[in-house]
């Protein structure tokens, strides 16, 4: 499992597509870091590039980063398998934070 922090500041509106259910997509591509973050991030998450981006060396724009989690199984006869989390949780906006997000973005969706 991938918990992932989206900042929904840094997403262009004209990046986010309506499909022809009349739903709202933005195309994201999640990538795993070379190495682990000093908050423990483990997955980088960025905007598509189209190929020309990609081809004329466009810097990715980042939009948020991620924790893998692992989960260990364990099992006895007379129990059900019980999982747990190898990672701590990831933190997004705290209340405040969320409040002035809603407050100040009109977000199309």
């Amino acid at each position: 499992m991938i918990v992932i922090d989206i900042c929904l500041i840094d997403v262009p509106k004209e990046l986010i597509t309506e499909g022809k259910n009349g739903k709202k997509y933005l195309k994201l591509v999640l990538n795993e870091r070379k190495s682990e973050s000093k908050y423990g991030e483990t997955h980088t998450l960025q905007l598509s590039q189209t190929k020309e981006q990609r081809e004329a060396k466009t810097p990715p724009v980042y939009v948020g980063s991620g924790k893998a989690y692992s989960f260990a199984q364990k099992t006895t006869a007379d129990t059900k398998p019980a999982y747990k989390a190898q990672s701590s949780v990831s933190t997004g906006l705290n209340g405040d934070a969320a409040q002035m997000f809603n407050d100040s973005f009109d977000l199309p969706f």
